[in-house]
């Protein structure tokens, strides 16, 4: 009995530490002058993040990410690094100061006795949070407003008055039944008396659930919104308020990233990335990291044609500049597991001379070097390649990939 115990402790002790947080973002602090408060943010970014250090990502801000910030996290990385139907972003989560507060600081500032500070809160928002996480991460110009429930609420106040600061805004159940309703009054108020221009779009959804104020929100947009404000409506009737976030958020950033993912399956030719750039930067003013998965199925698509596959890459570098090594990376893979080695060579140089230190080569290099039968070079190549990819803080699996092609050549 008492040698059983010593090996639980033992084993329990050893297990408790090795054992390694797990975390999925950070938490910065940040003090505000506009609101006289400190205040947390959540940031997560994408898992190639630090892959190149030119390509740049949306950013998705979330007014209650000690709520949302989580699951809505990791259903982004499904979504675009996983299933590539979304491009990878940023997601800057704005923590509370407690649930008074928080619900005081998302509340308009109409004139009631439940008056709210959201005005406060969007100046906040605009002029101190966006400056910071565009100076401190590699951000693009399209931003998302969203929140749940009272964040909601926010959501729709910021729709009519940030819309020249976020292109899309996304009300999951928002509390549009606050202060009888105030809310749908004031907006069609504003609409009548300004005849606003709004080239947003605005997504926003209900539960199984009455009383919400949504319906009748949704019946007047329809009759008095302007042309140029992209409104989409979702009835979740088997969610529940508490549970409508994750569908909500699925449909409508699917939905929103509808011309994203290349169409066809692979670039059929160097006229097929101008026509995609084209068509992505008039839609969202701005190009998207192409997924990995599209890359590489245009380079199997045309392993074949030489000239081809220069002709994509020659657009790449015009159009997609931060993903040319990228799909050279992809060729070179494919022509050293096919056997051609003096076509991946001729490629691997390009990619060298492009960057070398970029992880990516490095570890084609030493694949190449592999196959040259050149086993100590091929093993400083892959060293290389480890160190600077521990220094991206690559995800797991892909550091897996490095440290088990490293064993095959110990």
């Amino acid at each position: 009995m008492t040698k059983v115990l010593t090996f639980l402790l033992v084993f329990l002790t050893s297990t408790i530490t090795t054992a390694q947080p797990i975390s999925i973002g950070e938490r910065i602090n940040f003090d505000s002058k506009i609101l006289n408060q400190n205040r947390e943010f959540l940031i997560y970014t994408p898992p190639s993040y630090n892959h190149n250090s030119s390509e740049k990502f949306p950013v998705l801000y979330l007014v209650d990410a000690d709520y949302n910030f989580h699951y809505l996290t990791g259903l982004i990385e499904l979504l675009s690094s996983v299933s590539a139907n979304i491009p990878e972003m940023i997601v800057v989560g704005i923590s509370g100061k407690g649930t008074n507060t928080y619900r005081k600081q998302s509340k308009p500032p109409f004139k009631t006795k439940d008056k709210g500070t959201a005005d406060v809160t969007m100046e906040f928002i605009n002029k101190e949070v966006i400056g910071f996480i565009d100076s401190h991460y590699k951000t693009n110009s399209y931003r998302i407003l969203a929140g749940h429930s009272i964040g909601g609420l926010f959501a729709t106040y910021a729709m009519l008055h940030a819309n020249k600061e976020f292109d899309t805004f996304i009300a999951v159940s928002p509390s549009l039944w606050w202060e009888d309703e105030l809310v749908k009054k004031n907006t069609l108020k504003y609409f009548k008396n300004n005849k606003p221009k709004i080239n947003s779009n605005y997504y926003l959804s209900l539960a199984d659930e009455k009383g919400m104020g949504v319906h009748g929100f949704v019946e007047m947009m329809l009759y008095n919104k302007p042309r140029s404000l992209n409104m989409k409506f979702k009835h979740f009737p088997e969610e529940t308020h508490g549970s409508v976030g994750l569908p909500t958020y699925r449909w409508a950033l699917q939905d929103l990233f509808t011309d994203y993912k290349p169409k066809g399956g692979s670039f059929s030719n160097s006229k097929a990335v101008e026509d995609y750039y084209n068509l992505v930067t008039k839609k969202y003013k701005t190009p998207f990291h192409i997924s990995a998965g599209f890359m590489r199925n245009t380079a199997y698509a045309h392993s074949k044609d030489k000239k081809k596959r220069l002709e994509i890459e020659q657009a790449f570098s015009q159009y997609f500049p931060n993903q040319t090594d990228e799909f050279r990376n992809i060729q070179i893979e494919g022509l050293i597991g096919a056997g051609k080695l003096k076509q991946a060579e001729k490629i691997l140089n390009r990619a060298l001379k492009s960057d070398p230190n970029n992880f990516e080569t490095l570890t084609n290099q030493s694949r190449l070097l592999q196959k040259q039968k050149k086993s100590n070079p091929a093993l400083k190549s892959i060293n290389k390649a480890i160190e600077i990819a521990k220094e991206k803080n690559i995800r797991q699996w892909l550091m897996n990939e490095l440290v088990e092609q490293k064993a095959g050549l110990e």
